[in-house]
């Protein structure tokens, strides 16, 4: 009887470990579909060289700390020293942002559109989930500061994109960086897997949560405490524009609010009605672009001609 016992015991246990597995994979691995996180509605996804956009883009590949090849596109105003970084949310790449782009291109900004690791063309296996990626969007900074080091710079990301360029303003000290505008980001992503969990099955979290964090820290080498950006976000020393849809069922827009608070520098929110989730820009672009116009010509102002 005790065999049967001890053997039922190590099943359980092995098809708890095998479970947590599939769900760290299902979350981080770029080899796994995320449509099930978006109730099959796939992210609408352009291309660089669309020519509707008459854009005129270069591409870059860097590697990060740990070796893995990142990929930017860039498209350059020589006029100005004025940049925007631009961060694509979770599961995409730098081309959902096209729009975005062309908006800040055409308003004279250069513009470093990135793919994030494993995400696009970058290298990558596993997600960085906002904190591996700030330390890679710390490298493209670095990047534009080698050939242009009078640059301003302001990062503006989307989801996941504005959850890393938070982090990034929040944990990195350069000065070259101006202000920060972060689109519907979550404070961080272990409340955003227990949110996305509860959609699914109906066990609570924290049961699967610490095998899940181990096989985190086992293969992707950083855990979910390290994603919190609502830990990190009171050392903002830079502008920082929230924006966020009222109707996000994604990530609630009580998460704007608690991000909002939390910051310590100058700060602006803006709250889209009607809108859910990186949908403000469609719902209301008259609201959304005005906000972020006028926010940006506050923040980065006019720079001298490029030394190059």
């Amino acid at each position: 009887m005790l065999y049967w016992i001890l053997g039922i015991i190590l099943t359980v246990f092995a098809l708890y470990l095998l479970f947590s597995f599939f769900i760290f994979k299902l979350f981080t691995d770029r080899s796994f579909s995320k449509d099930i996180f978006f109730k099959g509605k796939k992210a609408k996804e352009g291309t660089a060289s669309d020519a509707s956009l008459n854009l005129d883009y270069e591409e870059v590949f860097i590697n990060s700390v740990d070796n893995i090849q990142l990929h930017s596109y860039v498209l350059k105003n020589l006029a100005s020293s004025n940049w925007i970084i631009c961060v694509h949310g979770y599961s995409g790449n730098a081309t959902n942002l096209l729009p975005q782009i062309k908006h800040f291109y055409d308003n004279g900004y250069n513009v470093l559109a990135v793919d994030l690791r494993a995400h696009g063309k970058s290298q990558g296996r596993y997600c960085g989930l906002s904190y591996l990626d700030a330390k890679d969007i710390k490298l493209w900074i670095d990047w534009i500061l080698k050939f242009m080091p009078n640059a301003f710079i302001s990062l503006f990301g989307v989801s996941l994109g504005g959850a890393s360029a938070l982090m990034t303003a929040s944990t990195q000290t350069d000065k070259n960086i101006k202000c920060v505008i972060s689109d519907s980001a979550p404070t961080d992503f272990l409340r955003q897997f227990e949110h996305i969990w509860s959609w699914f099955i109906k066990i609570p979290p924290k049961i699967i949560l610490p095998a899940v964090n181990m096989w985190m820290k086992l293969f992707a080498k950083y855990s979910l405490e390290d994603t919190s950006l609502i830990n990190n976000i009171e050392k903002m020393r830079v502008p920082c524009l929230i924006i966020h849809g009222e109707q996000d069922h994604f990530v609630k827009v009580q998460m704007a609010y608690e991000l909002f608070e939390k910051i310590m520098s100058t700060k602006e929110i803006l709250l889209v009605p009607d809108a859910n989730h990186t949908q403000s820009v469609n719902v209301r672009p008259d609201l959304y672009w005005g906000q972020i116009d006028a926010f940006l010509n506050k923040n980065m102002k006019t720079n001298n001609r490029p030394s190059i």
